[in-house]
């Protein structure tokens, strides 16, 4: 899986002995209201890019997805004021 196969434009990767290419996979579950995330090192591929066999995958903790408590959805659209002042010398 590389650049290469996607456009001819990019250079065709160098193999060499000992790469790893680790793919980092997420999913946000709404209902949960949380992001779940793995590292994953696939053994085997499809000759399109699928994964067919992982070697090791690394489940990582759970994110919980927390809505700031001062905002609110009346308007949502509403634009931020900052502030800017020149620094004196």
């Amino acid at each position: 899986m590389s650049f290469w196969d996607v456009a001819r434009d990019f250079p065709r990767p160098r193999v060499g002995a000992g790469m790893q290419t680790w793919l980092l996979l997420y999913y946000f579950d709404e209902t949960a209201q949380e992001i779940r995330a793995e590292l994953s090192l696939p053994a085997e591929m499809t000759d399109d890019g699928y994964v067919k066999k992982w070697r090791e995958r690394v489940i990582l903790p759970s994110i919980p997805v927390v809505r700031d408590p001062m905002a609110t959805d009346d308007a949502p659209d509403a634009p931020i004021e900052v502030k800017v002042e020149r620094r004196a010398n």
